[in-house]
């Protein structure tokens, strides 16, 4: 997820929204890669556009006196899963080079899940499918 400082870009890839694009006032900003979620964690490069720091540095600095685009990669470096409170039962998606489900995690009644590893799936003991649910794979890239 990428967010400035101040607020106005708030966007990310992860809830499927790969590009993004903002009508900012002019000024200074600050942009951050942040994962928003306690169990990821990512990496970035800033691939152009920033006008201080940038590369593989957490932020990138941009003063809007025109009209410009900072470029991004971001990678889902790891996802740790923690059993839910309430069993996953909506389509998910979860892309990243490693993905470790501890034990008890669940995929509930008509729950759909793709797992998409460029490493490894790792799933704990306890790791279930309830017998109604009708869409699970997994694969390492």
């Amino acid at each position: 997820m990428i967010v400035s400082t101040p607020e106005g870009i708030n966007c990310s890839p992860y809830t499927g929204s790969t590009d993004c694009e903002h009508a900012m006032v002019e000024g200074d900003y600050v942009l951050t890669a942040v994962s928003g979620d306690p169990q990821l964690t990512i990496s970035q490069e800033w691939l152009s556009g920033c006008d201080s720091a940038g590369g593989t540095s957490a932020t990138c600095g941009v003063t809007l006196d025109a009209d410009k685009a900072v470029e991004v990669r971001l990678a889902c470096e790891q996802y740790d899963m923690l059993p839910p409170d309430e069993p996953v039962t909506t389509n998910t998606t979860i892309r990243c080079r490693e993905i470790k489900a501890v034990k008890g995690y669940e995929i509930g009644d008509g729950g759909r899940v793709r797992f998409e590893a460029q490493s490894s799936v790792e799933l704990g003991p306890g790791f279930r499918v309830n017998s109604l649910a009708d869409y699970f794979v997994i694969s390492v890239q």
